[in-house]
């Protein structure tokens, strides 16, 4: 049976919310993107258990982790994650983010080599010129009336994104409201493009995985973009999922899983 099990881990001065998953296998740290918690890598973990002991935070701001008014930096997300990691004896472990998570990993990995065995950036969001509006609108349907989050979420069919359960809706949208105001604040105000990771990509020394969306959807990342990110990374490599939509482990999560375990295991 696959239990997940629950803990508080201060990281000086804030408590993050940790899911994990264990095993006998190497760990695997899994950071999800804005808005999200912990929970959104509870299915995907049947995929990836027992052949990785599973290790799912939720960042600052999210999810059942502290809230701060302030400190929403990709630095801040960066110094809770490092500190967290650091109280394992496990090291170095996989790391593995999404979106903003994959933000966070990429620094982790730039800036502390020793804590990084391998790094997968699921469909960072690297490229300047992929659109944000998604990000708006979800900031401003957070505090809507009830509903209209869900209906824009469910509407991505028509916006060319695969559709997804009402169940995997509703938890969503719950998620997304329960974050806090300053971590999509800092989004919106991030730079586009996040010039400054994308700048720190090549010193990282562990071999990189991007998984890319498809750029004909949703995906953080055009083809070029996808590209380039991939080539900037001195051990990276990249799979492109087709039909994908940003949320990979959610849309695709055998092939997904697949390509990490294909990754990983080599």
């Amino acid at each position: 049976m696959t239990v997940w099990t629950r803990r508080r881990d201060d990281v000086g001065g804030i408590q993050l919310q940790v899911r994990e998953l264990a095993s006998e296998g190497p760990m695997l740290v899994l950071l999800h993107g804005l808005g999200a918690s912990g929970a959104v890598w509870q299915g995907i973990g049947r995929r990836l258990h027992p052949t990785f002991r599973l290790l799912a935070p939720d960042l600052r701001g999210h999810g059942e982790s502290d809230k701060p008014s302030a400190g929403y930096l990709p630095r801040d997300y960066v110094g809770d994650i490092a500190t967290l990691l650091g109280h394992e004896t496990s090291l170095p472990v996989h790391v593995l983010g999404h979106s903003l998570g994959a933000v966070v990993a990429a620094l982790v990995a730039a800036e502390q080599p020793e804590i990084v065995r391998k790094l997968v950036l699921v469909d960072p969001p690297f490229d300047p010129l992929r659109p944000r509006e998604h990000i708006a609108a979800v900031e401003r349907l957070r505090h809507a009336r009830p509903g209209e989050l869900e209906r824009y979420l469910q509407g991505g069919q028509q916006r060319g994104e695969p559709k997804m359960g009402d169940l995997y809706v509703k938890a969503l949208a719950e998620l997304l409201r329960a974050a806090a105001d300053g971590a999509f604040q800092a989004a919106l105000h991030a730079e586009p493009g996040f010039p400054m990771v994308v700048a720190a990509l090549p010193s990282i020394q562990a071999p990189t995985l991007v998984i890319a969306a498809d750029p004909a959807l949703d995906a953080a990342l055009g083809a070029e973009a996808a590209r380039a990110i991939a080539e900037r990374c001195p051990r990276g490599e990249l799979v492109t999922i087709r039909g994908a939509s940003h949320a990979v482990h959610a849309s695709h999560p055998r092939e997904f899983a697949k390509a990490i375990q294909a990754f990983l295991l080599e």
